[in-house]
């Protein structure tokens, strides 16, 4: 009796554990999976126009200030001298940083001729590609990651307000172009724009030629509304197309070698006559021509217009004043990824 008593105990444990381990009543475990997470990409719209002339169908480079060589993106002007162009980060991290926009003349770029005349081309007309090729100007531009776009206009005159920013940082390990903040390019832009007014003789003390939207002189009319500085600043950009390319080209280089030399602390305060030659020899074919882009507007236009008389004799004392305000600023704040 007590053998049958033990074997139906053991019974039924071994039904209850059954019971415990395989009931199929009870639902099986699911494991939910959180949802992925979607990356929005971040933007960034380059807008800008190239006026020295207007120049057309001519190749546009944007870099990051801290890398010349790499670009991040590339297009063409259209017959306007207009382009636009968008940079987008995958990572969806906001793109701050500092730029520099490249514009190269090549094979099949034309610029209209603003000035006076511009050699056997009359105003009005299309510099032949030949004339100019491989003319470049820059500009320095920043985006703060919250506008999501910058205006970044292109002239002569913030191609040489570019180079001083550039060989300011170069010589100075203070200006980090990686970090600066949007402050810290405000103070570069306005120093940069006073290195060029000393060079060319021009208060530019309270403008800052990178915020300018000058305006291509055979395209003012009667009715054009403008402040005197930004219309003698486009007329003093038109007057340069009177001369040829190849001597703008020249002249750039020869105003970056000058600054370059004049903001290094091995070489501060020394430059080569040949180069001050170059700069006053140019500017002195400058001074007349902007007088005659001058005369050509207003009878053409009937406006009151005036032009800034241009140096014929470079101070360089004035340009060494005018790169302290560089050296001294840029050099604060720090940004966030640079796209």
């Amino acid at each position: 009796m007590e053998k049958i008593f033990r074997t139906t105990v053991a019974a039924g444990i071994a039904l209850t554990l059954t019971g415990c381990f395989f009931d199929s009543d009870k639902p099986d475990v699911v494991v939910v999976e959180p949802p992925p997470v979607v990356v929005t990409p971040t933007t960034l719209s380059f807008d800008g126009s190239a006026i020295k002339g207007i120049l057309a169908n001519a190749t546009v480079e944007i870099f990051l200030a801290t890398d010349l060589e790499t670009s991040v993106g590339t297009t063409q002007t259209d017959a306007q001298g207009n382009y636009s162009f968008t940079v987008t980060d995958e990572s969806g991290e906001p793109i701050i940083g500092a730029y520099v926009v490249r514009i190269v003349a090549d094979e099949d770029t034309t610029m209209v001729c603003d000035a006076a005349v511009c050699g056997d081309v009359l105003r009005g007309g299309l510099i032949p590609s030949a004339n100019i090729e491989g003319l470049t100007l820059s500009t320095f531009t920043y985006s703060d990651g919250v506008t999501g776009a910058v205006d970044a206009n292109v002239t002569l005159l913030t191609e040489m307000a570019t180079d001083a920013i550039l060989a300011a940082a170069e010589a100075n390990e203070n200006i980090n172009l990686a970090t600066v903040d949007a402050q810290g390019v405000a103070d570069l832009q306005s120093g940069a724009s006073q290195v060029v007014g000393a060079i060319l003789g021009v208060d530019l003390s309270s403008t800052n030629l990178f915020s300018l939207k000058l305006i291509d002189a055979t395209t003012f009319t009667a009715d054009t509304q403008v402040d005197p500085i930004t219309s003698s600043l486009s007329l003093l950009n038109a007057s340069f197309s009177g001369i040829d390319g190849s001597e703008i080209t020249t002249y750039l280089k020869s105003f970056k070698t000058v600054v370059g030399l004049l903001v290094s602390p091995d070489t501060a305060g020394t430059v080569s006559a040949e180069d001050l030659a170059v700069l006053t020899d140019t500017q002195t074919k400058i001074s007349i021509l902007v007088r005659d882009v001058l005369t050509v507007v207003v009878q053409d236009t009937g406006l009151s217009l005036a032009v800034d008389d241009v140096t014929t004799e470079i101070d360089i004392q004035k340009i060494v004043d005018a790169i302290t305000v560089i050296l001294t600023g840029g050099t604060g704040g720090t940004g966030g990824t640079g796209g």
